[in-house]
């Protein structure tokens, strides 16, 4: 596992065939812009949770309005980029949202799982004598 983010984009595919593309992982700046579009000044800003979430992922789209491509980058002003994905159909950005969801949650599995390949003993001994060695007969034997 590499100390830094690398940056990469991942597709995901919705229902009728759009797509998105999002950062596959959010670096920890990324990650503390996001907490704080969230809970601005302490509190909790319920408005944002899901906004916020797809603001920080989200790098481009396929969707359009009446019938025309419409811009979604990451170099657009962060309000322009907040107020586009305020102005979606609810049900589009809630399918956004759970696709975002959906692609943490497999990336956080598919992280565990490297961690569990790695072991921090390369044979597996202990690295010193268990308790109770010391409280038997020399032998390792109970009296």
């Amino acid at each position: 596992m590499d100390n830094f983010v690398t940056p990469k984009i991942r597709r995901l595919t919705l229902h009728d065939g759009a797509f998105v593309d999002i950062t596959e992982r959010l670096t920890h700046g990324e990650t503390e812009d996001l907490n704080a579009r969230i809970f601005p000044l302490g509190g909790l800003d319920r408005r944002m949770v899901r906004t916020a979430r797809i603001v920080a992922y989200l790098v481009g789209w396929s969707l359009t309005k009446d019938g025309a491509p419409w811009p979604y980058t990451p170099e657009l002003p962060e309000q322009e980029r907040i107020d586009t994905i305020r102005a979606l159909d609810p049900d589009r950005a809630v399918e956004i949202f759970l696709a975002i969801d959906a692609h943490e949650d497999a990336m956080a599995t598919e992280r565990a799982a490297q961690k569990k390949t790695r072991s921090g003993s390369p044979d597996g001994k202990p690295i010193s004598p268990s308790p109770s060695a010391g409280a038997g007969a020399s032998d390792g034997s109970v009296t």
